[in-house]
């Protein structure tokens, strides 16, 4: 349909978030959708602008199928379709939440709608990440929380702030190798034992698998609501193995990418829970295959945050219409602080909940953030016609 081609392919990256890469899908008639992605953000701006832009443009905006095909049939991207999250599979999720983006605005429609299905909600329960605004791996800037050194400092006064402020789960992430680990595993016992408050645990990779054993199997005593990624390299076999012993679920997925990844994942006996990033994962289009493979299992999935409010609003919309949706994780200072100098329109988060609106996923990005942003273009149209 004329007006509908894509001509052109943006990135921009803002000096002061060294992580953050936004993609913009551009159309003939102006029309355009937003997409992101965390980590790396040179080496995937260069991979978009050098790989997959010359497969993008000229394509139609009304077919993101099509899109993550170009992303991902070429030598590089076939290779990473299902395995760990990497620098292609970065790219190809950002395009594909543009394009989806796209679509969706183009119909007039939120993501939700546009993406459709039996099990479309009006929103979706939440949960917060105790992090500090300043951490090196998150989207830095001024945050009105810092969950991370509060858990430190009290844990049992952290959970019962976050009991009235309507969140009935939260997790944290400060046991560390080499660390007091029984004072960390004390700390936990201490948010736990508030009523009505559930605590997960992210051992985030960090433990080689005899010592990641060790500290679930130590941790297993206090009725946690997941124990996630105990240790690295994390096979099914010895997820499965550490499951067997253990009373808590284990949680995984959330660096894996394409639905091959999830499937065996969710087959192989040791996670009682998927996780899946949007901005990692395939996008929309990878979300939606973990979705599906998590039901297929029987399991309940949920959708990673610490990344940006693109992606966050994205999962939101992807977990409204997940056959098993658990929550989408969240993280407040973030969502309250760094994310709305980023974006207008960041979904808001009461108690315990968290709505997503659009049309789109319903965010654009602030003019001043845009105007401090480096902006890289590609916009050389394919001259064979639309396919």
């Amino acid at each position: 349909m004329t007006g509908e081609r894509i001509v052109e392919v943006q990135t921009l990256r803002h000096p002061s978030h060294r992580h953050l890469l936004h993609v913009v899908l551009r159309a003939e008639d102006g029309a355009t959708g937003l997409g992101e992605t965390f980590w790396a953000a040179g080496a995937v701006e260069s991979y978009v602008h050098e790989i997959l832009a010359p497969h993008i443009l000229g394509l139609s905006t009304g077919s993101p199928a099509r899109i993550r095909e170009e992303c991902s049939k070429n030598i590089y991207g076939s290779r990473r379709a299902a395995g760990p999250a990497s620098v292609e599979t970065a790219a190809a999720s950002a395009l594909d939440i543009a394009a989806w983006d796209l679509a969706a605005r183009r119909g007039g429609l939120p993501l939700a709608g546009f993406i459709g299905g039996e099990h479309i909600r009006g929103d979706v329960a939440t949960y917060n990440t105790c992090c500090d605004p300043d951490h090196d791996w998150v989207v830095r800037g001024d945050g009105p929380h810092r969950d991370f050194t509060a858990f430190i400092e009290d844990p049992r006064g952290l959970a019962e702030e976050l009991l009235a402020d309507g969140f009935t789960l939260m997790k944290v992430f400060h046991l560390e190798p080499g660390r007091n680990l029984e004072g960390g595993i004390e700390l936990v016992r201490e948010a736990a034992s508030v009523p009505g408050m559930s605590v997960a645990v992210d051992l985030y990779d960090q433990f080689d698998r005899d010592e990641g054993m060790r500290v679930a199997t130590a941790l297993d005593d206090l009725d946690l609501a997941w124990i996630e990624d105990p240790f690295t390299p994390a096979t099914d076999r010895d997820l499965a193995d550490l499951a067997r012993t253990l009373s808590t679920p284990l949680c995984s997925g959330e660096s894996l990418a394409g639905g091959a990844a999830f499937r065996r994942l969710a087959r192989g006996g040791g996670v009682g829970l998927l996780h899946c990033d949007v901005s990692w994962s395939g996008g929309v289009s990878g979300a939606l295959e973990a979705a599906a493979a998590a039901a297929d299992s029987g399991l309940p999935v949920t959708f990673h945050d610490c990344t940006g409010p693109i992606a966050w609003a994205t999962g939101i919309h992807v977990a409204r219409c997940a056959p098993s949706v658990a929550h989408v994780e969240s993280v407040r200072t973030l969502v309250r602080g760094a994310y709305q100098a980023i974006a207008q329109g960041v979904p808001s988060v009461a108690g315990g909940r968290v709505p997503a609106r659009g049309p789109g996923h319903g965010c654009a990005l602030t003019e001043t953030h845009q105007a401090a942003c480096h902006m890289r273009s590609t916009s050389s149209v394919k001259q064979q016609p639309p396919v």
